[in-house]
């Protein structure tokens, strides 16, 4: 929705893309109006940014994990989600 930098594509292989997020961001998703898991596939490929990383996910404004995301170590997180 906003916070998001545009896509970018790996150079060798078209359907491997990304985007940097800035300091806050916002994703939408429709409410499926049932249990569902947010698969969140994450990367601080280090680089410019060589510090850990605090990532925060919330809904509406209620924080549901928190986290550290440590560079060069690719992370995948699963959180599940109440029909509420």
């Amino acid at each position: 929705k906003d916070g998001w930098h545009s896509r970018e594509v790996a150079d060798r292989n078209a359907s491997v893309s990304w985007q940097w997020t800035r300091k806050n961001a916002t994703i939408l998703f429709r409410n499926p109006k049932q249990d569902a898991v947010l698969y969140l596939d994450l990367d601080n490929p280090g680089g410019v940014f060589n510090d850990p990383q605090r990532v925060s996910v919330s809904v509406n404004g209620t924080r549901l994990e928190e986290f550290t995301l440590t560079p060069k170590q690719p992370t995948l997180r699963t959180i599940a989600l109440s029909a509420a």
